[in-house]
């Protein structure tokens, strides 16, 4: 089976040879539990390794640009001059940084694989009384 970091270029080949992978698979691995994620755990990972480095360029390109850093989705992309517009993001009861996963196609795909886990997923809390 491929490494978190290989599946990362296969998902985003963009990210070909950048030294900051191994940094986010390293994080990666600290905040999620592989055990909840089983079969889908490196898929996950390198999908959620993904989003955190778009995010990156994204936020970085804001800065560069002059601009406020962005928190929404992308909604326009420039190339001459170099900008990148936001949207806002909705109000749901969706965590902001949940609602913040739904601003790259990776963060997506990371969010359906955890919440296809039963341990990430809806739980129905019983109460004794």
């Amino acid at each position: 089976m491929a490494t978190i970091a290989e599946t990362v270029v296969v998902f985003a080949p963009q990210f070909s040879g950048d030294s900051r992978i191994d940094s986010y698979v390293d994080l990666a691995t600290l905040s999620h539990d592989i055990e909840c994620f089983g079969v889908l755990y490196v898929y996950a990972m390198a999908y959620w390794v993904a989003h955190k480095l778009t995010k990156a360029d994204q936020e970085a390109l804001a800065y560069a640009s002059g601009s406020v850093s962005g928190t929404g989705p992308v909604t326009s992309k420039g190339a001459g001059d170099l900008s990148v517009g936001y949207g806002a993001l909705s109000s749901s009861t969706m965590s902001a940084t949940d609602q913040e996963y739904l601003t790259t196609s990776y963060g997506i795909s990371y969010l359906q694989m955890r919440s296809s886990r039963s341990c990430y997923g809806a739980r129905l809390i019983e109460v004794d009384g």
